[in-house]
């Protein structure tokens, strides 16, 4: 009955399998890019008056690219931090999330057989989205350097990887899930390459942009690359910037009037808009956000340093777990960080590994003892160590943090790489720290 193209996917998620197995233990969820605190109160307030509007037109339906006024605050948005009279309304469309957002550009720019660059590991529908539509996702590695405790990418895959089949490459920056920030001299050094495939698309996906630690500097594809960018599209989400991602406001801009009418053209042949008393909200909401906000400069400025905060926490205190032989990896900006528990592995239980159905063939009485060897000496695991390790700690300690191998396209058969997400608030990461401590 289903589409062959929809067959692939059809089996659950790891993000469904996680918020499964949470409300079965009640485990302290840090795995998920969900906040777990209320969005601002002007938020609120706004929402308020606007339902109190008696205006009949914000109750039927708006154009499919977003109400003039949300586009007119998004435009001012981005002039004030770019210091210039750079974008315009007409520049932007409003999308169901970000997620419609990145559906809708390979909807509207992909042709059967195109190929789509992503950075491994990458959020999973940059890569499943171009499959829906028939594209190949080509993965170029993101590596890190242990020396100077950062992600970096590597230009050579790049440009190995890059060839006349290919239409679009998808950037993220902060990164999910490295927490990477990409640098002028990368985006340079991509721009570069790109001079010479005059047909492909870019898609920097930046909906983490105000969070970027340590006052570090943060620069966009379009600024690094202004030559290209009449081919860029920038992905951005108010739903992050606002802690409310379940009102679904993404949106994307271009320079290119072609590009972002691709976007209209698929929205309106299929959701035709969003929510649009909401939209309404979000546009006086942004003119807020640069207001003082407790005790900080602006909404923006005190969400970044909270964020900044728990990353801090988690660098200084999950590292120094008694028993914890893992290592926490650098964050330069984002929603999460990454965990590596290579050395992890000989500590998991066996029964881990193993499906449900499969631990029969496992000596009984070693099932619930730690596995005490190298992944690559188990006898035809079901599970990675990453999705293991899930397991391992939601059952063991009623604590969950997100296996990564969904992150890839080819993902290691021995990955070990954990995401633990940063938008929580710190009395979760106190907890979640005291419940490793205490079954030491």
């Amino acid at each position: 009955m289903l589409a062959d193209r929809i067959q692939p996917f059809t089996e659950s998620t790891i993000f469904y399998s996680i918020k499964q197995w949470v409300q079965q233990t009640k485990a302290t969820d840090i795995a998920t890019g969900q906040p777990n605190w209320k969005m601002p109160q002007f938020i609120k307030e706004n929402f308020k008056q606007q339902l109190e509007n008696e205006d009949l037109i914000q109750d039927q339906y708006g154009p499919p690219q977003g109400i003039l006024e949300l586009r007119e605050s998004l435009a001012k948005h981005y002039n004030k931090e770019l210091n210039q009279e750079y974008l315009k309304a007409e520049d932007f469309h409003i999308g169901v999330g970000a997620s419609q957002i990145i559906n809708d550009v390979n909807f509207a720019f992909l042709n059967q057989g195109d190929e789509v660059i992503v950075f491994d590991p990458h959020f999973p529908q940059q890569r499943i989205s171009p499959l829906f539509f028939g594209a190949k996702v080509v993965s170029v590695k993101q590596k890190y350097n242990q020396e100077k405790k950062k992600w970096e990418i590597d230009i050579n895959e790049f440009k190995n990887k890059i060839n006349e089949k290919t239409k679009l490459v998808v950037t993220c920056s902060p990164n999910n899930p490295t927490g990477k920030v990409f640098t002028k001299q990368e985006y340079q050094q991509l721009g570069e390459i790109l001079e010479k495939y005059q047909k492909v698309i870019v898609m920097a996906d930046d909906v983490y942009d105000y969070l970027v630690y340590d006052k570090a500097e943060y620069v966009r594809f379009f600024q690094a690359c202004p030559q290209l960018s009449n081919r860029i599209i920038t992905v951005g989400s108010l739903g992050k910037k606002f802690s409310c991602t379940g009102w679904r406001y993404g949106f994307a801009f271009s320079k290119n009037p072609e590009l972002i009418k691709g976007l209209f053209t698929v929205g309106e042949n299929s959701y035709y808009g969003t929510f649009k008393p909401g939209q309404y909200v979000m546009a006086k909401s942004l003119e807020q956000i640069y207001e003082p906000y407790k005790g900080s400069n602006s909404f923006l400025d005190y969400t970044c340093q909270e964020f900044q905060k728990n990353r801090d926490f988690i660098m200084e205190n999950f590292s120094q777990i008694p028993g914890f032989d893992w290592q926490i990896l650098g964050c330069e900006g984002g929603y999460f960080v990454l965990v590596d528990i290579k050395k992890m592995i000989p500590k998991i239980l066996l029964k881990y590994f193993y499906k449900k159905e499969n631990q029969g063939k496992i000596q009984e009485d070693k099932l619930n003892q730690p596995c005490a060897c190298k992944f690559e000496e188990l006898e035809d695991p079901d599970f990675s160590p990453d999705t293991a390790f899930c397991q391992y700690l939601i059952f063991e300690y009623n604590v969950v943090i997100m296996p990564t191998s969904s992150f890839y396209v080819n993902p290691d058969k021995d990955n070990c790489l954990m995401r633990i997400s940063l938008s929580k608030k710190l009395d979760f990461y106190k907890e979640a720290l005291q419940k490793l401590q205490k079954n030491q």
